[in-house]
């Protein structure tokens, strides 16, 4: 069986595990990656691929969403005053989005993929 090309993700979660040993929590937030080993034997037919476009378009959606909010809230703080720790939140904040977006994106797929095995049997 051939492997899936989806689960070579999964070698992202060793940027988590330098994350681990650093003590940084942005590079600890790449373990999530681990995640994608799970497809290593799930077959890549249609379907699979359904599934991963419809978990894409649900995910970018939300980016575009708190992206959007994070741009309009970034103007605001731009108008008050500025301290020195205005740089690190906004990175934060931006790390933040990403892995809700991620985690948005897992978790609509394992669900899709949840719904495929009920509906077979």
């Amino acid at each position: 069986m051939k492997k899936n090309p989806v689960s070579y993700f999964g070698w992202l979660g060793l940027i988590g595990i330098i994350g681990i040993n650093t003590g940084d929590f942005l590079l600890q937030t790449f373990l999530v990656y681990l995640l994608f080993f799970l497809y290593r034997n799930t077959p890549m037919d249609e379907l699979f691929l359904l599934d991963v476009r419809k978990a894409g378009f649900r995910a970018f959606l939300v980016n575009l969403l708190l992206n959007s909010f994070m741009v309009v809230w970034l103007a605001v703080i731009e108008r008050g005053a500025r301290t020195a720790r205005t740089p690190v939140m906004v990175v934060r904040m931006f790390a933040l989005v990403y892995v809700v977006t991620f985690l948005v994106f897992l978790f609509t797929l394992f669900y899709y993929q949840k719904r495929e095995k009920r509906s077979l049997e």
